[in-house]
């Protein structure tokens, strides 16, 4: 009886999948890895399209990883917005109660038939700390995810100065 060792097939599925999802495998490299010919891992990609494959896989790559940083964006954007609305309410309510209290020392000083003394006024100066380190966090973060800071205003136009006056 004459036996004879036959060399085991390759595991051309598992070959082609190393090929595919690593673009720094050559088909020499393949070859070594699963014991095969150059010249068989060649036939064999060619035939079966392995750089397609290969490019087909790059490109769902791509477009997943854009999706994903897509989605951030809007994400990003969509807190922002947020983010500026509680501070509009915020502000309204601020507001409203500076003019309140400034309100009922005007009314005090007229009772008294005095002058009211502007320095007794509250002021805002909290209330654009407040803006100044909101305006500075969305700033950093929408640089580190490639969105833009700048707002473009019409040109000549100016925004109004917050007195410290109300």
């Amino acid at each position: 009886m004459n036996t004879v060792l036959e060399k085991p097939k390759a595991d051309w599925v598992q070959a082609k999948m190393a090929y595919v999802q690593d673009v720094t495998l050559t088909y020499a490299d393949i070859a070594e890895m699963f014991g095969v010919s150059t010249r068989q891992v060649e036939r064999r990609g060619k035939d079966e399209d392995w750089g397609g494959c290969r490019q087909d896989v790059g490109q769902n790559v791509e477009y997943i990883i854009t999706a994903k940083m897509v989605d951030e964006r809007v994400a990003i954007n969509d807190k922002h917005q947020q983010q500026y609305a509680a501070v509009q309410a915020y502000i309204r309510v601020y507001m409203a109660t500076i003019n309140k209290w400034n309100k009922k020392i005007i009314d005090e000083a007229q009772a008294k038939g005095e002058t009211p003394n502007p320095d007794d006024f509250y002021s805002p100066k909290k209330l654009r700390s407040l803006m100044k380190t909101l305006r500075l966090a969305i700033e950093g973060e929408r640089v580190t995810v490639d969105l833009p800071n700048i707002i473009v205003a019409p040109v000549g136009w100016q925004p109004p100065e917050l007195s410290d006056k109300v």
